[in-house]
């Protein structure tokens, strides 16, 4: 009989340790995250999920920075990960983007991760140079101050670029 109990209570052991690493194992393929790539502002970025049961619906959450929310479908693979491209259409918009996942069978989704789009190369017909007067007199001394904004393509801001103003007369001083 004492050997009957040990392996009982063996048995009870074992029991107790497995129970909850597959509670958890499938409360990890129930909880799905969402990861995006940083990418520059107009193209696409890669958007891809956490592992998660295989060949299942996904909806990917795209909070982009000016507070639209954009629901994208995917399927996951073999081998339980949804990845897709991220369109250059949703990344036009310079700024910090949220991510989520969902599957259809959980009311929440998980928890959001963020990534970022850079502003893109400086557009010469988005950016703007303005004189605060169009006419300086010939006498050395009139001075006209010009004030740069520079935009990439999609309108985001440029902030830190530096720029060399240069004046059509070589005797005008620039500074």
């Amino acid at each position: 009989m004492k050997i009957k109990t040990k392996i009982f209570f063996s048995s009870l052991a074992l029991i107790g340790i497995l129970i909850p690493q597959s509670i958890s194992f499938a409360y990890s393929l129930n909880s799905v995250q969402a990861y995006g790539m940083d990418t520059i502002a107009g193209t696409q970025t890669r958007l891809r999920t956490s592992r998660t049961y295989p060949y299942n619906d996904v909806v990917f959450i795209l909070k982009k920075p000016d507070k639209q929310t954009v629901y994208l479908t995917s399927k996951t693979d073999g081998d339980g990960v949804a990845a897709m491209d991220l369109s250059e259409f949703h990344t036009r918009k310079a700024g910090e983007y949220k991510i989520s996942a969902l599957l259809p069978n959980n009311a929440l989704p998980g928890e959001p991760t963020t990534f970022n789009v850079f502003p893109g190369v400086l557009s010469v017909v988005k950016s703007l140079a303005v004189p605060d007067k169009l006419i300086a007199s010939a006498d050395g001394r009139d001075e006209i101050t010009v004030t740069v904004t520079t935009f990439d393509e999609h309108g985001n801001d440029l902030k830190g670029h530096v720029l060399q103003i240069i004046s059509s007369r070589a005797e005008d001083h620039i500074k």
